[in-house]
């Protein structure tokens, strides 16, 4: 049976400290958001203050994808018009 692209074992959805260390420079909290927050990064920190970065995101973002929000009009259904 074949797993489809998308399914991953959520350990391995964000970067690892290394990891983070690696992409940022930095292994000082501080300076790892200040980095991420400089190059237009989406990240998370968790409660015990540890950054969150999606690898899909990594991805498509070290691909020189560009990103947009999809905003959702009074309906409550998407409206991707309004993302360009």
């Amino acid at each position: 049976m074949h797993k489809a692209l998308i399914q991953n074992d959520i350990t391995l959805e964000f970067l690892s400290h290394d990891e983070l260390k690696e992409l940022t420079g930095s292994h000082q909290l501080r300076k790892q958001i200040d980095w991420l927050k400089d190059g237009d990064w989406h990240f998370e920190l968790n409660h015990r203050n540890r950054v969150l970065v999606s690898r899909w995101y990594l991805r498509l973002k070290m691909s020189g994808v560009t990103f947009s929000t999809v905003s959702i009009d009074s309906n409550g259904e998407p409206d991707f018009g309004a993302a360009r």
